[in-house]
C-alpha cells in the first residue's frame, strides 16, 4: 500500500474508530449518571483530559498508534505477506498447518 493510499483511508478509519467507540461513550455517560443517582461519589482525574499522553514506541520503534495502524491493515503484516505467497503457490507446508 503506498503512502498516498493510506492517506485516503484515514478519514474512513477515523469514523470507524468513531463507531466503536461511540457505544462505549455512551455506556460511560450512563453509568455515570446512575452513579450520581446511587450517590457514589466520583470525578473524572482532571490529568487525563489536559495533557494528551506522549506516543510511546514499540520494540522496534514505531509509535502505538503507527503499530496500531499497521495491525488493522494500513501496511501489509507478515501474516498478509505469507498470504499473498500461498496464493501464488510460492509457500509450500504453511497451508497444511492451518
Amino acid at each position: 500500500m503506498s503512502l498516498l493510499d493510506q492517506l485516503r483511508s484515514l478519514p474512513q478509519q477515523v469514523l470507524d474508530r468513531l463507531k466503536e467507540l461511540e457505544p462505549l461513550a455512551r455506556e460511560y455517560e450512563q453509568l455515570r449518571k446512575f452513579a450520581e443517582r446511587l450517590g457514589v461519589p466520583y470525578a473524572p482525574d482532571p490529568d487525563a483530559e489536559a495533557e494528551p499522553e506522549q506516543p510511546r514506541t514499540t520494540a522496534h520503534g514505531a509509535t502505538r498508534a503507527q503499530a496500531a495502524f499497521r495491525a488493522r491493515g494500513g501496511a501489509a503484516s507478515a501474516h498478509q505477506q505469507r498470504a499473498g505467497s500461498h496464493a501464488r503457490g510460492q509457500v509450500a507446508g504453511d497451508a497444511a498447518q492451518q
